[in-house]
């Protein structure tokens, strides 16, 4: 993908983006460069509380950073001074009515009713359901704000190449089927009125032969998240059209 683009004016990939019905990018985007060449194309900035407050005592994991002791640092004596100060400084550049989402959460491992306290709405990674309006109805009701679903995503068992051993995707049999998927859960969605947004969770498939990558990206882990493989916009024209 990066071939594809590198020699791109932004423009024509924002164009790109708009031709195929997307709104707006999602985290690990190149948030500036779009903004400098687009009319208001909405974007998603990661604040990154933790990762950046333990800068230097981490180590690269598997689609995370890997704690001492596999413990963040929470407790550190250092911690509630730079969140508060690190949370001021980001509002201040943002301070045109900011939308706050608190936590990316991904299981129950939370209290959801102290999390609507502080956030105007929460993000949540749901994963196992085809048809997601019960158990994201049954979030929000706890939370008590709604909801904007922050990862979910089908593997197509026919990607050449990807094993889809793991990740917690649903498994279909072929590519048409991730759009059926698709389908069915933003319908679900919608029909909820408990949801504002979601988000696919990967726009491309890993290229398991990059090695600068993340682990996540190589061997067993190789496995077909994105709407589009390593090279060509194919599996949009598969998945997504009728």
């Amino acid at each position: 993908m990066f071939d594809l683009f590198s020699t791109a004016q932004p423009w024509t990939v924002l164009k790109l983006l708009r031709d195929h019905r997307f709104a707006g990018t999602g985290a690990w985007s190149d948030d500036d460069l779009i903004q400098r060449n687009s009319d208001g194309f909405s974007h998603c900035i990661s604040w990154n509380f933790m990762t950046t407050f333990s800068k230097g005592r981490t180590r690269r994991g598997s689609g995370h950073a890997n704690y001492p002791e596999d413990c963040i640092l929470v407790v550190h004596p250092g911690w509630k001074t730079f969140c508060a100060s690190h949370a001021s400084e980001r509002i201040t550049q943002h301070k045109e009515a900011p939308n706050l989402r608190g936590l990316r959460l991904y299981s129950r491992n939370a209290s959801l009713d102290v999390i609507g306290k502080y956030v105007d709405a929460f993000c949540y990674n749901l994963y196992g359901q085809w048809s997601p309006a019960c158990k994201a109805s049954a979030f929000a009701a706890e939370v008590g704000e709604p909801l904007i679903v922050t990862e979910y995503y089908a593997k197509g068992m026919d990607a050449v190449g990807l094993s889809n051993r793991c990740g917690a995707g649903w498994c279909v049999p072929p590519q048409a089927d991730r759009g059926l998927f698709y389908q069915n859960f933003c319908l679900d969605l919608m029909e909820s009125k408990i949801c504002l947004a979601w988000h696919w969770f990967k726009y491309q498939d890993n290229d398991p032969t990059d090695t600068t990558k993340a682990p996540s990206n190589l061997n067993s882990k190789k496995r077909n998240k994105g709407i589009l493989d390593n090279h060509t916009i194919i599996r949009i024209r598969r998945c997504w059209t009728g």
